[in-house]
């Protein structure tokens, strides 16, 4: 069973079509998304309100445009970098769209891109020139913090966890239930990535950054009416200072001056309605490659509850999302490159038995449709800011990442294996797990912790064998020929007799499969009989 979010799409005959990361332009001039579960339009003019509208799978309807780039220092802010309705906008294909110039004021200018997938919208504001510091407008550089704006009409008022980032900033989490924003990242963009327009740019997941570089986007949301919120991401300047000292100085204009101090989110909020007329996106004729600094955000599509039953093979080929997760003991995940499980909520695992992940290519477990060569894949299980949970009785192979908690305190991982893995556990951004009997064999790096994460205890290695025993007695293998060894099962002076036509002897039970071998035998008349000095072993593996 295919499982993933947004793998396919309702068309408009009511027939489930495959989902594609495609934007197309439109006959009015504007761009949509609208081969996925998520409808996305984009209109020429970003600073109308209905400039991004989102339509999710139970057709409600988000919309959403920037307002501008702040800086905030306590109950300061100043709007530095209006968004501007002069922003050329541009089809980057296959799946992304571009607003150049989209924050603009005395010389300073940024762009905004987006990009879809059946996944996600992600929104990055790029700064391709250094802004003026804090300072120039009067502000604390070392306490103000560096602000993107946007503004969310008709929307639920969203369920919010609070996490603390490595800056000190407190993340809001958001939950729509058919929406989820984790955090984000502001990290420094070369423009390298690949320009084959025929392959959709893929996203940056939740934790994907290896760079300690990258600040996290803290995240704030202020419902100011009813149908009305701001949604704010946050950077502290001081952080930002090293990713920017390599960007151009914003260029000097006479007609620059202090920005006024802005008083109200209604004035900040308040945009025109309706398409600009004349206005409309132009098919991009070149790579978009800029070098500068990225601020980003990720609208996943996520929600919902789902069961991983007993008995059955779920075949991961891209990440799957969902709020809470339940699994069954006997069930089979099988992951693809790409392939993960995340989980905002909640887990729920079996009391006894055991749950599989493990890579596509493996054909030892579950239903086998792979190479029969397994390598290391994604992060199979991401954790995100859930607490007080234990996850238990997960027997995890060839995956990246074994089990990934993100701003998620107070874990439990118990009675788990992890088997050829890049990284069996690892913690990240304020999370705390405690490993217990938890086991793990050809795990190059059993565990890493980052941003003021711990893990409590260790992962002992155990790669299956429990035991081996040598079984022959001793003593009569010092004579020659010992014909007392050559029955089927039994003892012998308290050792164990096998059957000597064997090479090797088996036997399993519902945990372990116990099995016997010799490296030399002989023959004696008719039969075959070990030989006394053939150092028969017994061993006994977990299965």
């Amino acid at each position: 069973m295919d499982v993933g979010s947004g793998l396919n799409y309702l068309d408009a005959n009511g027939n489930f079509q495959p989902s594609r990361d495609l934007i197309e332009l439109m006959q009015d001039g504007s761009a949509a998304a609208l081969r996925g579960p998520i409808k996305a339009y984009f209109s020429p003019d970003l600073s109308v309100d209905d400039a991004i509208t989102l339509v999710t799978i139970s057709n409600r309807v988000f919309q959403t445009h920037p307002i501008g780039q702040y800086y905030v220092d306590g109950d300061q802010s100043v709007l530095f970098a209006p968004v501007q309705d002069s922003a050329v906008a541009e089809l980057l294909p296959p799946n992304r769209v571009l607003y150049r110039g989209a924050f603009a004021a005395n010389g300073f200018e940024a762009d905004l891109l987006l990009t879809y997938t059946k996944q996600r919208l992600e929104s990055d504001v790029l700064l391709i020139q250094k802004p003026k510091s804090p300072d120039a407008f009067g502000l604390n550089p070392e306490t103000s913090l560096l602000q993107v704006r946007h503004a969310w009409l008709n929307v639920p008022v969203p369920k919010r966890s609070f996490n603390a980032v490595e800056s000190g900033l407190v993340d809001e989490t958001l939950d729509f239930g058919e929406l989820w924003f984790p955090t984000g990242k502001a990290f420094t963009w070369s423009g390298a990535e690949s320009a084959d327009t025929n392959a959709a740019a893929r996203l940056r997941l939740p934790g994907m950054s290896e760079d300690g570089r990258q600040p996290s986007v803290a995240k704030h949301w202020e419902q100011v009416a009813t149908n009305l919120g701001i949604l704010s991401e946050s950077v502290l300047w001081r952080d930002l200072v090293p990713l920017l000292a390599e960007l151009p100085e914003t260029a000097r204009k006479s007609e620059d001056s202090n920005n006024s101090l802005i008083a109200t989110v209604d004035q900040e909020a308040s945009a025109s309605t309706g398409r600009a007329t004349g206005k409309s996106f132009k098919l991009a004729q070149a790579p978009y490659r800029p070098s500068g600094l990225v601020l980003d955000y990720v609208a996943v599509v996520g929600g919902g509850n789902y069961t991983f039953t007993s008995g059955t093979t779920y075949y991961l080929s891209n990440g799957c999302t969902f709020a809470s997760i339940t699994f069954q003991a006997g069930a089979f995940l099988k992951y693809d490159t790409n392939g993960y499980l995340s989980a905002y909520s909640s887990v729920t695992c079996p009391a006894s038995g055991k749950v599989i992940m493990t890579a596509a290519d493996d054909n030892q477990y579950g239903q086998a449709f792979g190479s029969g060569n397994p390598k290391y894949y994604d992060r199979a299980l991401i954790v995100y800011s859930i607490a007080n949970t234990t996850i238990r009785n997960l027997q995890v192979r060839w995956a990246g990442v074994g089990a990934y908690y993100l701003y998620s305190a107070n874990n439990t991982l118990s009675d788990c294996s992890l088997f050829q893995c890049s990284t069996g556990v690892k913690a990240e951004y304020s999370s705390s797990v405690t490993l217990v009997n938890d086991t793990q064999c050809a795990v190059t790096t059993p565990t890493i912790t980052a941003s003021g994460s711990t893990i409590t205890g260790t992962l002992a290695v155990d790669c299956g064998v429990i035991s081996v025993a040598m079984v022959n007695d001793p003593n009569r293998d010092l004579s020659d020929l010992d014909t007392n060894k050559n029955g089927h099962g039994g003892t012998y002076n308290g050792y164990v007799n096998f059957c000597a036509d064997d090479y090797t002897w088996a036997v399993a039970d519902s945990n372990y499969f116990y099995f016997a071998w010799s490296d030399r035998s002989e023959s004696s008349g008719t039969a075959p009989n070990t030989r006394p000095d053939a150092d028969i072993k017994l061993a006994k593996v977990r299965q």
